[in-house]
């Protein structure tokens, strides 16, 4: 890799980049500045199990950000604690594939308990492709409210893959909002 490229390789499972509190507590956020960064059967975690609130998944990436083969960035919420939110400004975005065990690549935010769930922000002067099982969410499976969707790019992508604000309890959905300056493709089962 050249200086300044980041790639995230281990899986998550064993030892995931993390900040989860588990006591009352705020949990603190992750930032990460590069030149490009790979999220590859990895994870960038931020959250909270407890009352504290988590913390926010900033990322700056000059070039490409890429999530493959079920790499994960999640800002959760599994108690009273709000969950954190994710913002990520890249020149492209690319969130593709699964891992051996049918793990999809997901950027998403979710809420399991009281706390609302925080938003993701994704923001590209290019392309973001969403493709092959790969997901962007927003979800609460709990009593409070679940976060939004921005998207802001050049062109949008969306092949045999998910981008979705979901509610599967009491607390309600957050909405989708995109703003594509040029090409907004859905195909192959795609939503």
């Amino acid at each position: 890799n050249r200086i300044g490229d980041r790639r995230i390789g281990e899986p998550f499972q064993k030892r995931p980049d993390s900040d989860i509190d588990r006591g009352s507590g705020n949990g603190g956020g992750i930032t990460i500045k590069a030149r490009s960064l790979t999220v590859e059967d990895a994870g960038i975690f931020a959250g909270t199990r407890s009352t504290g609130n988590a913390g926010d998944v900033n990322l700056n990436v000059t070039d490409a950000l890429s999530v493959l083969s079920g790499g994960q960035i999640q800002a959760k919420s599994d108690f009273a604690g709000d969950g954190g939110t994710i913002i990520a400004s890249a020149g492209s975005i690319l969130v593709e594939g699964e891992n051996s065990v049918r793990i999809p690549s997901l950027i998403f935010a979710i809420t399991q308990g009281s706390g609302k769930g925080g938003n993701v922000s994704l923001d590209t002067l290019g392309a973001l492709r969403v493709s092959n099982r790969g997901a962007i969410v927003t979800d609460t499976f709990g009593s409070g409210d679940g976060g939004g969707i921005t998207i802001k790019a050049r062109s949008l992508t969306v092949e045999d893959a998910l981008i979705s604000a979901n509610t599967r309890r009491t607390g309600n959905a957050g909405n989708v909002s995109l703003d594509v300056t040029e090409v907004l493709s859905v195909k192959s089962g795609g939503e």
